[in-house]
């Protein structure tokens, strides 16, 4: 399956949810970055980069700063879980009302990122996302 397909299988199993999918190095660059009539368009790289250092942030026990940026828009971070990274992974959950949803997930080489509708419920995106970065983990990626 092609890096789109993976991004399509997400989005395909939540569509009345998920609008934005996609998969970056840990470096935050775009290995596959797709729009669903997204609102906001693609997943900018530099959220990536700021959702990685508020990962980063957390794993080291320092006060992250609070959010991410979609462009001017912030995105609260709602939660961060870092625990047994090495088999499960580090998960960022950020919201903005009006503008929905971020869910990001980590395996050994990249990150799984999607931005949800308003209204969208995270624990279903959650599972979606999380079924892919296992996929990905599975696959030493």
């Amino acid at each position: 399956m092609s890096w789109e397909g993976h991004c399509d299988f997400v989005q395909g199993r939540y569509s009345d949810g998920i609008d934005a999918v996609g998969i970056f190095g840990l470096d935050g660059r775009a290995w596959v970055n797709k729009s669903y009539d997204c609102p906001l368009g693609k997943i900018p790289e530099t959220l990536v980069k700021e959702i990685l250092n508020e990962i980063g942030k957390f794993e080291k026990e320092e006060a992250p700063i609070g959010g991410v940026h979609w462009g001017d828009l912030k995105f609260t971070s709602m939660k961060v879980e870092v625990y047994d990274a090495d088999q499960n992974g580090k998960k960022f959950t950020g919201k903005r009302n009006d503008n929905g949803n971020i869910y990001a997930h980590t395996s050994k080489t990249c990150i799984t990122v999607a931005h949800g509708k308003e209204g969208s419920l995270i624990g279903v995106m959650s599972n979606q996302v999380d079924s892919l970065r296992n996929y990905l983990w599975d696959n030493n990626y």
